[in-house]
């Protein structure tokens, strides 16, 4: 929410959602929000998608062959999420620029093929199917 205090986002794998959890700056949290994702999210990962200067939250959902980015609004609040398809059994998610063209990309390790899946960002929010 952009307040330099450290929030929490946790993948809910039995639920299919994540839980936001805004820093109260005291060593306190506030309730949690939920947001549904694919089915068992099993790791999330946070960073600017769309060059908004807000973060946004990516993550990888082992139950159904996908990642969910949910772009952020900047006030701790996140749009509904958009699927991509990657390979089976995503376990884990981490980004970078994979391709040097200074944007963010994002890859997934996939359980059921022992693969990697890689998904070119376009700097805007949105991937490379």
């Amino acid at each position: 929410d952009n307040d330099t205090i450290l929030d929490l986002v946790i993948a809910n794998s039995g639920e299919d959602s994540i839980s936001i959890l805004l820093g109260g700056g005291d060593e306190t949290f506030q309730n949690q929000t939920k947001y549904r994702v694919g089915p068992q999210p099993q790791s999330v990962i946070i960073g600017d998608f769309n060059n908004d200067s807000k973060l946004d939250v990516i993550t990888a959902n082992h139950g159904n062959r996908s990642i969910s980015i949910l772009l952020g609004n900047g006030d701790g609040t996140f749009q509904k999420e958009k699927k991509y398809r990657v390979g089976p059994n995503s376990s884990y998610i981490a980004v970078g620029d994979f391709n040097n063209d200074t944007i963010l990309d994002v890859v997934t390790t996939n359980e059921g093929e022992n693969s990697v899946s890689i998904l070119l960002g376009y700097g805007n929010g949105t991937f490379q199917d």
